[in-house]
C-alpha cells in the first residue's frame, strides 16, 4: 500500500485527472457569480503567467499549487477516515464515528531537562521544527485535526471554537467512561494506521456496491 501510494504521489495520470476535477468542479454547472469568479481567477493567472514566463511560472504556480497541492491533499483524504467499507445496517453516523481519526501534529517531550536526555530533546525539537509543524501546514491545517468532532456535530456553527468544544465532549465521554474518539499523534502514525487497518479487511469489488463507504 505505501508503494501504491508512492506511485500514485509521481503518477502524471493521477495529477492530470485530479486537475481536471478541479477545472470541472469550478467551471461546469456553478451559480452565475462562481462562474464570473473563476473567469477572473484564470485570467488573473493567465496574465500572471505571462509576465512570469515559462521558467518562473513551473516554480511558483504550477509545481506548489498544482503538484505539491494535490500530492497533501492527497494525504489528507487519505488519513481522514479508515475508509473501511461500511457494514450493513450500520448508519453513516455510526461509520463516521467509528472511522474518523484526530490528527493530531506532536510527540511526546522527554521526561526531563537532564543532561542525558538533552539528545532526546534535539530529536524532538527536529521532529517539530521539520515534520510536525510542516505536516500541521499543509496535510491538516486549521480546523481538520479535529475533523472527527466534525462529523458528529456538523450542524453546529461554532465551528471556529472547535478544538475547545471537541475537548469538552471528549472529557464528558471519558468521564462517563464511553470514550470512542480516535486520537492518533504524528501523520505518519495516522497514515500507518489506516493502511494497516486497511490490509486487515477482505477484499471488495468496489463496482456492486449498492451503499456508500460511509
Amino acid at each position: 500500500m505505501y508503494t501504491r501510494l508512492l506511485l500514485t504521489l509521481l503518477s502524471p495520470k493521477f495529477h492530470l485527472m485530479f486537475f481536471y476535477g478541479r477545472l470541472k468542479s469550478n467551471l461546469i454547472g456553478l451559480p452565475v457569480y462562481r462562474l464570473i469568479m473563476t473567469r477572473t481567477w484564470l485570467a488573473a493567472l493567465s496574465t500572471l503567467s505571462y509576465f512570469l514566463g515559462a521558467h518562473a511560472t513551473v516554480l511558483i504556480l504550477v509545481l506548489p499549487f498544482v503538484v505539491l497541492y494535490q500530492m497533501a491533499s492527497l494525504i489528507h483524504l487519505l488519513t481522514e477516515h479508515v475508509w473501511r467499507v461500511r457494514k450493513v445496517g450500520e448508519s453513516v453516523r455510526d461509520s463516521h464515528i467509528n472511522n474518523c481519526l484526530a490528527r493530531f501534529c506532536g510527540s511526546n517531550c522527554p521526561p526531563n531537562f537532564s543532561v542525558k536526555y538533552w539528545g532526546s530533546w534535539s530529536k524532538w525539537t527536529a521532529m517539530h521544527l521539520f515534520f510536525h509543524l510542516p505536516c500541521r501546514m499543509l496535510f491538516v491545517q486549521g480546523s481538520l485535526v479535529c475533523h472527527d468532532w466534525h462529523h458528529r456535530y456538523g450542524s453546529i456553527r461554532q465551528w471556529y471554537d472547535y478544538a475547545r468544544l471537541r475537548e469538552l465532549h471528549a472529557q464528558k465521554l471519558s468521564a462517563e467512561e464511553r470514550y470512542d474518539y480516535i486520537d492518533v499523534w504524528g501523520m505518519h502514525n495516522a497514515l500507518d494506521y489506516v493502511l494497516s487497518s486497511l490490509s486487515k479487511q477482505p477484499e471488495v469489488e468496489i463496482e456492486p456496491l449498492v451503499y456508500r463507504l460511509n
